[in-house]
């Protein structure tokens, strides 16, 4: 009985599978000889965000594509048509992070089929005109909008809650920096 042909969508999501390192340290990986942290995921969030990303690519190559079969197939002409059909609903920063993924893509896709794919040479860069459209957010909260805020979060269940919006206020960090901060970071 012949062997069933894989998805271009299952092809790709195995590489990411292939190259989660959930529940290892980055960071420790970072220090050890013949690892090369840019080759793994090593969160459940960034997989989702590659699976997410390999749909949204999947769904583009099968309609524009649909003769590919195979991730020994794909060329950096697809990445550029998927980007350029796609980047006008994108920011600036999603831009960056799909380019981004691609590069990693390309790794993850190499080291788990034994590929020499190149996805990266030649990836669009986007137009000037589009960068000069980008929103600087440069406006603090107002101390009243804050005051408001901090009542409103004294009356939340989740004590921390009322702790970053505190730590965010007097800090300058973003959210996403509050989310991860532990006490070993904070050098008193």
């Amino acid at each position: 009985m012949a062997k069933k042909q894989r998805s271009l969508k299952t092809q790709l999501n195995y590489a990411v599978s292939e190259s989660k390192k959930t529940g290892q340290s980055k960071h420790a990986d970072k220090h050890t000889p013949n690892i090369d942290t840019k080759n793994f995921i090593y969160s459940d969030e960034s997989a989702d965000a590659y699976r997410d990303t390999i749909t949204n690519f999947v769904n583009y190559m099968k309609e524009a594509h649909p003769e590919i079969k195979y991730v020994r197939d794909l060329t950096v002409d697809h990445f550029n048509g998927w980007i350029t059909a796609r980047e006008k609903d994108w920011r600036n920063k999603t831009y960056d992070n799909m380019v981004s993924r691609v590069g990693k893509l390309e790794r993850m896709l190499n080291r788990t089929y034994h590929l020499e794919l190149d996805l990266t040479t030649n990836l669009g860069h986007r137009p000037i005109d589009r960068m000069d459209k980008t929103q600087i957010r440069n406006l603090a909260m107002s101390r009243d909008d804050l005051n408001k805020l901090k009542c409103e979060l004294g009356k939340s269940k989740s004590p921390n809650a009322l702790r970053a919006i505190e730590i965010t206020s007097r800090t300058g960090l973003r959210v996403n920096e509050v989310s991860h901060l532990r006490f070993d970071h904070i050098d008193l």
